[in-house]
């Protein structure tokens, strides 16, 4: 007997790339996409692939920007602590 075609190609496709675990919110969300139309699943899956892909797109740039970032954290510090910073009026703003 083969296999049953998944209602919600984006579970699928969601479950090859991660771990098989998936929680009680998103299996009720995943179902709940399963009732619309093919197109609107598509829609809905196109939106979704697309927030994932940015979501790995910052992790990449911010993952590379530590070193940088705390660079700049440890010249700020010391720009402070040599008094060369002035302290910002919130209510001039």
């Amino acid at each position: 007997m083969g296999r049953q075609k998944d209602a919600c190609p984006l579970r699928s496709y969601l479950l090859t790339q991660r771990s098989p675990a998936m929680t009680e919110l998103l299996e009720k969300a995943f179902s709940a996409v399963s009732k619309l139309s093919e197109p609107e699943q598509g829609s809905f899956a196109r939106w979704l692939l697309s927030e994932l892909e940015s979501e790995r797109k910052w992790d990449d740039l911010f993952g590379g920007s530590q070193d940088l970032l705390s660079q700049l954290a440890d010249e700020a510090l010391a720009e402070h602590r040599q008094g060369k910073t002035k302290r910002l009026d919130a209510d001039a703003w």
